[in-house]
């Protein structure tokens, strides 16, 4: 992103910190509905250990693969999109920077 924005760095870290940790919040939230729906209580006691009945448990693997599909798509679809600026771009910008 730098090399796209010399002019910027500090916005373009500052927008990718918050991006990361708004990402993180978003998909905790996503998860925790796929997961458990209907918001249910660990209900099932084995000792110390609290459960989770058996349709919030089958819950966790579905997640998990919708989950890995999303992501790797994301991925993918993100890793078609970037590019190599040229240099030709990269120099005027440079030439600009010293300018100012």
């Amino acid at each position: 992103m730098w090399a796209h924005f010399p002019n910027a760095k500090n916005k373009v870290t500052s927008v990718l910190v918050v991006a990361f940790g708004i990402g993180g919040v978003v998909w905790n939230l996503l998860f925790m509905h796929m997961i458990n729906p209907t918001n249910q209580d660990a209900s099932i006691e084995n000792g110390d250990i609290h459960l989770f009945t058996p349709e919030v448990t089958k819950n966790v693997r579905k997640t998990a693969i919708i989950g890995f599909a999303i992501t790797g798509s994301l991925a993918f679809i993100g890793s078609m999109l970037l590019y190599k600026r040229p240099q030709h771009q990269a120099a005027e910008q440079g030439e600009l920077a010293k300018q100012i």
